[in-house]
This record gives C-alpha cells, structure tokens and sequence, in this order.
C-alpha cells in the first residue's frame, strides 16, 4: 500500500467522523431554528451544519484528490508501507471511531443526566420536555447503538446481547 493510498483511506474515515459531527451539529442548529422568527437567523444556523455536511461528502467522494495534494510528489510518497496490514489499519481506525463515539455518549450522559435531576425545579419546563431535547436524548441513544458493535466487536456483542436477555 501506497502512502497516497494510506492517506485516502484515512481521509475516507475522517469523512465518516465529520459527517457524524454534522448530523449531530445539525440537530441543535435545527432547535435553535425553530426558536428564531428572523430568516436571517435561521440561514445561518442552517449554513455551518450544512457546510460540515458538505465537506464530509467531499473528503468521502474524493480522498485520493485530498491525499494528493497531502502527499509530496516526489519518490518517497510512492514507496510502499509493509508495517501495517488492511486489517491493522481497519482495527485502529473502527476503535478510533468507538472512542469518538464512546466520548460522545458517555459527555451526553452526563448532560442529560443531570437536566433530569435537575428537570422538577425549572418552571418553564413543567409541562413536558421539549420536542429538541428529546431528539437530541434520540440521537445519544443511537450513538450507544452504534458504538456496541464498534466497541465490543461482533462476537463481544453478542455476548453481551445474550447476558442481556437471558441473564447469564
């Protein structure tokens, strides 16, 4: 493998993280939204979401492009990498998505956990929890999801699925 072809496969991965971060970012931009009455504001709090969205499809369509213009062009760029097998490579960068993920569960937990102990005493609050908030506990609950998988790999998974539902 290519050290042009090592960076493109990197970059791929990145597209994925930033495109996560952009779906993240876009449901509490769409909150903020649904709270502003100016279209001006509304514009901008839909740009910045949109413009990670972008970028991500970008680096995802065109990581060789990318890691061409990384990569110098000389003889050394060409030279090939035999320390690292595809699966190597492909093992540290799903457990460097499980620890990205695994950052963003474990801080949402945190938060949401401490607006329920804190939920009774917020008078503005009293007539149910807003519809944002629960899309944003939805989207942390889909990010558990995903992580199991990433983090306890397939076998550890379904270990953890059978101790789950027979507890054993």
């Amino acid at each position: 493998m290519e050290i042009r072809q090592m960076l493109a496969l990197i970059i791929r991965f990145f597209a994925i993280i930033v495109f996560i971060y952009g779906v993240n970012y876009a449901t509490g931009a769409m909150s903020m939204m649904a709270n502003l009455g100016s279209e001006a504001g509304q514009t901008y709090y839909l740009a910045a979401p949109a413009c990670i969205i972008l970028v991500s499809i970008f680096l995802w369509f065109f990581p060789f492009t990318v890691a061409s213009k990384i990569a110098s062009s000389n003889e050394a760029s060409k030279e090939k990498i035999g320390s690292i097998s595809y699966t190597d490579l492909r093992s540290v960068l799903f457990t460097t998505l499980a620890l990205y993920l695994l950052f963003n569960v474990v801080s949402d937990a945190i938060y949401w956990g401490g607006f329920f102990i804190m939920y009774e005493p917020i008078p503005t609050l009293q007539e149910g929890i807003p519809v944002d908030y629960k899309a944003a506990m939805l989207t942390t609950l889909c990010e558990l999801i995903i992580l199991l998988p990433l983090l306890f790999g397939r076998k550890g998974f379904s270990k953890f699925v059978y101790k789950l539902r027979y507890g054993a």
